[in-house]
């Protein structure tokens, strides 16, 4: 009777063990698979930022352009944020006090328009320069 019931709790913990390997390594694949993901998002927003802002713009250096780091806090309207970037003289004609201070502090030196950009586009490259 001992030797069964020494027999049934190991096998008891053999499959309690299993199974939370089974978890960690679930857990494991999901924090990769959001880790993918993130690193994914990253990689995009760096490239989009490579391709259409880095000619003016650092994240952290002032060029021909304001160092872009810290702009969603600057900016916390991103649909504002978004129409800049697509239409910066459609949003000085609004007369927006920050964007129209910006654009005199660089000298009234336009900034290109990016109307082919969509928000995910936007935020991809928003998210790469507030890392």
């Amino acid at each position: 009777m001992a030797i069964a019931f020494f027999i049934a709790i190991k096998i008891l913990f053999f499959f309690v063990n299993v199974s939370s390997q089974q978890q960690t390594q679930a857990s494991l694949i999901v924090t990769d698979h959001n880790n993918t993901l993130a690193s994914t998002k990253f990689s995009a927003g760096k490239t989009l930022f490579i391709q259409n802002c880095a000619t003016c713009h650092s994240p952290n250096r002032i060029l021909v352009g304001p160092a872009l780091a810290g702009v969603t806090d600057r900016v916390p309207d991103r649909k504002l944020l978004h129409e800049w970037i697509r239409d910066n003289e459609k949003v000085l004609k609004s007369k927006d006090p920050y964007f129209t201070q910006l654009f005199i502090d660089y000298k009234k030196t336009s900034m290109n328009k990016f109307p082919n950009l969509s928000d995910e586009d936007i935020d991809a490259i928003l998210n790469y320069v507030s890392e």
